[in-house]
């Protein structure tokens, strides 16, 4: 019973609308049983939408970029000041740490950087 012939928009709203009947059947459900019945429909629902479709990330999902080093070596910095005064070993260990972490954190923006200009086209500057 599918419809092939729902443009965007109205599959959004026919889809929207299911989630509120769905919604509103669960609700009526006794109160201990409606996160098994949520589950359940989760699950029902996981498992008949076809997963042939490619997952295309797009928009905020597409520019998450990985963490970068220089967001530990920060704070790793920050905090090996203070050691450095009362537990000298520590405070060393910590300051290579986070002058480490730095410094692999530039480079793999810099050749982040490189790369996509590599891949857009762009003519390097010297």
């Amino acid at each position: 019973m599918v419809d092939d012939s729902l443009t965007e928009p109205d599959s959004d709203k026919r889809i929207a609308a299911l989630a509120r009947e769905l919604a509103a059947a669960i609700n009526v459900g006794h109160d201990r049983g409606r996160g098994s019945l949520r589950d359940y429909a989760i699950d029902v629902l996981r498992e008949t939408v076809d997963e042939d479709v490619p997952v295309e990330l797009t928009g905020a999902a597409a520019a998450i970029a990985p963490l970068n080093p220089v967001a530990l070596g920060v704070p790793m910095l920050l905090v090996a000041a203070p050691l450095l005064a009362f537990f000298p070993p520590i405070g060393l260990l910590l300051l290579i740490g986070g002058l480490v972490a730095c410094g692999l954190g530039i480079g793999m923006s810099i050749t982040a950087a490189r790369a996509r200009r590599a891949a857009s086209g762009e003519p390097e500057k010297s």
